[in-house]
């Protein structure tokens, strides 16, 4: 009870200096104008998130702690900061043995986001979390779970799990039989994760515990779970000192085919150390180095720079789980002092992530700060020249974004493209570039153009460039180009399309831009329609994920989303990037940066891989396509096989309007 007086004591001075501070600013200011108060707001907030990342890095996770839940319980900063400030609170609150505050923390993380339960970290931390709660209350949580017969099966896993260490011998086994039962009608991906789970809470038990599972255990058990996991553990522990207990426990999970749905989990016995909930540098540790980012953290575009920033955080914590620690210096782009403090990093500090807007690149070259560091712009378009010299780009740009789709067309036998742009300077540029490379490619070009802004004028751009006859009641298409061009968002070609339709036109490949999967994102997908034909460029494979994005995957929570995107994808590969390019040079010049990512290109990536040649940036996207399910990779054949037969429909259709037409004459 003193502890938590102390605790909003705290939060109450906190925020009472915070406000005073506003309180004197506006006193010696007098009145002031709303863009300047809201500036100060952002100020302020950025302020108390390097505060709570400070305390955070240096390991005072008592103060850590507090700032994250001033962070947490506000609404004015957004769910995803809030989100990610729950999760720290949950961690601080674990490492200082407040073991209630950190369960209170996962329940409110919930409030804000109700999908992270569904999430590997936030059933790992409840799991942890319940596990040290005194006895009864760990019961009672666990129980509030079992009676649920919808919550996640990993999560009901973990409830039967911490009865099963904690309660009398008598209700071991049945809980174990519970956990058994629940195995065996999950489905792979859910019996890993109940592997998984248990392995990381076994962690967590004391030797005497252990000792009691492991006395109930017999030969019929040996190869099922959860007992072939309890012995795992028991090896992992007494792997230091292995003796023919140890290996003869091994022999029993390690050679017999399907004891394990993760075989990954026996790799594991090497390390003996206990759990980390954040990897913290330890004595030995190699250090690589420190790392700029420039980023949007407040803002319009505060929401993609916390992502990024997201994945920035988990590469980091990889690195620190291998011995590798790196140092970080991240700054916002929309505060007032960010050019002091680009200025301000440190001369070991060599590469430099960002910016992430075109106006921020302009200003660092306006001041003449692109040759202080070697930054890897994330941004589709350099100065003409500047790329491999002045600057490089760790972003797809729009040429990448043309070749993936002239590659397709290739695949699809498309021999002549219409183009229908809107007449602004993004579409303006898309078309003159598509149009360019695909008459490179001897491919025929026809161009049409329409005003954004009149939007009731779209049909009849479309009739000009579908001819369309009418048999009887029948629109019959005499279309050129086989594939359609749109380069504009997805809010603007969801009302295009149909149009096409309405000319009788269904034969086309519609195809988008990048821009389609920033609109598809956060589409309804359920009402999605007739959109058989359509697909796009992107950097993030949905549903189709490398190795590597699985893994970023398994580490981190999306707010509303059981996926990664590309930008948190962005992140992660960027860090990892930049550590290998191992460019220690302060005197460096472009010819030691471009031979660099020579060798560090060679990584294995969570987005579509990018290749350097001469600096000069180039990505192989993947070709996505919008469904009812969302946003999902493109197979080649079975699109082949859905136009064949949406173009046999086609002519059907035709043929019995002239069947119907001749009839009557």
């Amino acid at each position: 009870m003193v502890y938590r007086f102390l605790n909003v004591l705290i939060l109450c001075c906190l925020w009472g200096g915070l406000f005073n501070l506003h309180l004197g600013c506006t006193a010696k200011s007098g009145v002031k104008g709303s863009r300047q108060i809201n500036q100060e707001k952002s100020d302020k907030k950025v302020r108390l998130i390097q505060q709570a990342g400070r305390s955070w890095s240096n390991g005072n996770m008592k103060e850590a702690k507090l700032f994250y839940q001033i962070i947490a319980e506000k609404n004015d900063f957004s769910s995803t900061e809030r989100s990610f400030a729950w999760e720290r609170f949950v961690k601080a609150s674990l490492k200082t043995g407040d073991y209630d505050a950190a369960f209170d923390g996962l329940m409110q993380w919930v409030k804000i986001n109700p999908a992270v339960k569904n999430q590997y970290i936030w059933q790992e931390l409840w799991g942890i979390a319940v596990f040290h709660l005194p006895d009864p209350v760990f019961i009672h949580k666990s129980e509030l779970i079992l009676k649920n017969a919808s919550e996640p099966v990993p999560l009901r896993g973990l409830a039967y799990s911490i009865l099963m260490v904690l309660n009398q011998s008598n209700s071991k086994l049945l809980y174990a039989d519970n956990l058994s039962r629940l195995y065996e009608k999950s489905s792979q991906a859910n019996c890993m994760m109940l592997e998984q789970r248990l392995y990381t809470l076994l962690k967590y038990c004391s030797d005497e515990d252990l000792l009691a599972l492991e006395e109930l255990m017999t030969p019929d058990k040996d190869y099922l779970y959860p007992w072939s996991v309890i012995t795992l553990e028991i090896v992992r522990r007494e792997w230091k000192d292995r003796n023919d207990h140890t290996m003869s426990l091994l022999n029993k999970i390690n050679y017999k085919k399907g004891v394990f749905a993760d075989r990954t989990l026996l790799s594991t016995i090497y390390n003996t150390s206990k759990p980390n909930l954040e990897y913290q540098p330890k004595d030995g540790t190699k250090s690589l180095g420190v790392y700029g980012l420039i980023l949007p953290m407040s803002g319009s575009y505060s929401s993609i720079g916390w992502r990024v920033a997201k994945g920035v955080n988990t590469a980091q914590s990889e690195l620190m789980q291998k011995g590798i620690s790196i140092d970080v210096k991240l700054i916002n782009s929309e505060s007032g002092n960010w050019i002091e403090k680009v200025k301000n990093l440190p001369e070991s500090c060599i590469v430099v992530g960002g910016p992430l807007q075109v106006d921020v690149y302009a200003k660092l070259r306006e001041k003449n700060l692109l040759s202080k560091k070697v930054f890897f712009t994330f941004l589709p378009k350099l100065g003409a020249g500047e790329e491999g010299k002045i600057a490089w780009r760790f972003f797809p740009s729009p040429e990448d974004q043309v070749r993936a789709i002239l590659r397709l067309s290739k695949d699809l036998s498309i021999t002549h493209f219409g183009v229908l742009s809107p007449e602004d300077t993004y579409g303006s540029k898309m078309s003159s570039l598509f149009s360019s490379m695909a008459a490179k490619s001897s491919f025929a070009v026809t161009n049409a153009t329409y005003n954004p802004l009149e939007p009731s004028r779209w049909n009849k751009a479309i009739s000009e460039l579908i001819e369309t006859d009418m048999i009887g009641r029948i629109p019959v298409p005499y279309t050129s180009f086989q594939a359609l061009f749109l380069p504009d968002s997805w809010k603007n070609s969801e009302v295009l399309i149909p149009y096409v339709f309405f000319q009788g036109e269904d034969r086309l490949v519609l195809i988008g831009t990048s821009l389609w999967e920033q609109g598809l994102s956060n589409f309804d997908k359920n009402v999605m329609r007739n959109i058989d034909l359509a697909v796009f460029p992107g950097a993030w494979n949905y549903g189709n994920l490398s190795s590597r994005a699985k893994q970023l995957l398994s580490h981190i929570d999306q707010e509303d989303q059981s996926e990664a995107d590309f930008w948190v994808g962005l992140g992660y590969d960027f860090i990892r990037f930049a550590v290998g390019l191992k460019l220690d040079k302060k005197n460096w010049v472009s010819y030691d940066v471009n031979r660099s990512t020579i060798s560090a290109q060679y990584m294995d990536w969570s987005i579509a891989p990018i290749k350097w040649t001469r600096g000069i940036a180039s990505q192989e996207l993947f070709l996505l396509r919008p469904t009812s399910k969302g946003i999902r990779p493109l197979n080649i054949e079975k699109f082949k096989d859905r136009r064949k037969k949406i173009q046999d429909r086609h002519t059907k259709r035709i043929q019995e309007a002239e069947k119907e037409a001749l009839s009557k004459e």
